[in-house]
């Protein structure tokens, strides 16, 4: 209303600023293309803040929509070199997390690995506990979708000790580590980690992913009721969230798979094919593909085992923190996460 009212009034730092709040209401909502634009508006209405286009590398990272990727990329290197230009550590460790995260999107491990680890020795040797705590959880996960279990364990632990009691990505190492023991075939452990997980996800878009772990969980776990209510949950929330379908539907296969429900784990997996297909992420799509192979040929999933000590015991103290946690103010994902 001002800039039609008093256009030569407006600063540039307050035209940024308003488009920023357009972007931060837009996430928290999963309205992710809304808020890629505006995050990228306000990034261009202030090219001098490091933030603003860390924020909009965010942005464009989680959407799931053609040629955004490819602008998420840019807007990293512009916060790489304005933070170095400033001195701003904490954006300079954003930008390299939220970087790191575009590589393992795009299926560059290597790539996402080392600029994880350059952000983590970065925060640790400047005094950043929660960059690092953050910088580490990354390396968990990249480790557990990796199937590097030894580094997955070690970073998950490290992570756990940094992050602050009500940190905004708690809930989401919890599901990281679920998704861990999903790995491990510890469907029982798994499953009572997400259903508090599930009660924790503020934002639409996130939960979706989230369920569909713990259909997957349910499954593996023989918990019909679980399974069920996840997949009415699932259901509902895709036609509004579609670039998160794939995921979801992935995860209602495999516990179909594991329920012996072949019929419907087939059709959950086809459809999750032609999702990813329209995805940027390739992993989704090769994951599909071996999904599909293995329902057709009726190959059961392992059966569920006992964790080792190691991991029982990570599970306990996570379980335990997850307890005490509680949802602060603007608790949405930060950028360059």
């Amino acid at each position: 209303m001002r800039l039609h009212r008093e256009p030569e009034a407006i600063q540039e730092s307050e035209v940024a600023g308003a488009c920023q709040a357009v972007y931060r209401y837009a996430d928290r909502h999963s309205l992710s293309v809304v808020a890629a634009h505006f995050a990228e508006a306000a990034a261009w209405a202030d090219p001098s803040d490091a933030a603003y286009a860390s924020d909009a590398g965010f942005a464009c990272r989680i959407t799931n929509v053609k040629d955004f990727p490819s602008r998420s990329a840019a807007w990293y290197q512009r916060a790489f070199i304005l933070s170095i230009r400033a001195r701003n550590e904490k954006a300079f460790i954003s930008a390299l997390t939220g970087y790191g995260a575009l590589m393992k999107k795009l299926g560059n491990f290597a790539e996402a690995r080392s600029a994880y680890l350059r952000a983590a020795r970065r925060a640790v040797r400047t005094g950043r506990r929660r960059k690092a705590a953050r910088a580490f959880h990354y390396l968990f996960a990249l480790g557990a979708e990796t199937d590097d279990f030894t580094a997955a364990v070690y970073f998950a632990r490290k992570s756990l000790s940094l992050y602050p009691v009500h940190d905004s990505l708690l809930p989401y190492l919890g599901h990281d580590w679920a998704f861990l023991l999903l790995r491990r075939g510890v469907y029982g452990s798994a499953l009572r980690v997400l259903r508090r997980v599930e009660r924790m996800i503020a934002r639409p878009l996130d939960l979706v992913l989230v369920l569909g772990t713990a259909a997957r969980a349910a499954g593996g776990a023989g918990a019909w009721e679980d399974y069920q209510r996840a997949e009415s949950a699932i259901q509902k929330l895709i036609p509004h969230y579609p670039d998160r379908a794939a995921g979801a539907l992935i995860g209602l296969a495999e516990g179909a798979r594991s329920l012996g429900l072949w019929q419907e784990a087939a059709s959950y997996a086809d459809d999750a094919l032609r999702q990813a297909r329209g995805e940027p992420d390739p992993e989704l799509v090769k994951t599909a593909l071996v999904l599909i192979d293995v329902i057709r040929r009726r190959v059961p999933p392992e059966k569920e085992t006992a964790p080792d000590a190691e991991t029982a015991a990570l599970t306990r103290r996570l379980a335990a923190r997850l307890r005490r946690w509680e949802p602060r103010s603007g608790g949405n994902l930060d950028a360059g996460t």
